[in-house]
């Protein structure tokens, strides 16, 4: 379940990735990230 969640969780922040890219907004794309991160780190230690 943690693996699928992994890989879940990468797909899902490659995806922001390109769609930050494609809106070109550089300042907000770590924020928009680092909160993806966190929200799945929760989720993970649940």
């Amino acid at each position: 379940m943690i693996v699928t969640t992994i890989r879940i969780t990468k797909d899902l922040v490659s995806m922001i990735d390109k769609v930050i890219e494609k809106t070109g907004v550089t300042g907000r794309s770590t924020h928009i990230r680092r909160a993806i991160y966190d929200y799945c780190k929760r989720i993970l230690n649940d």
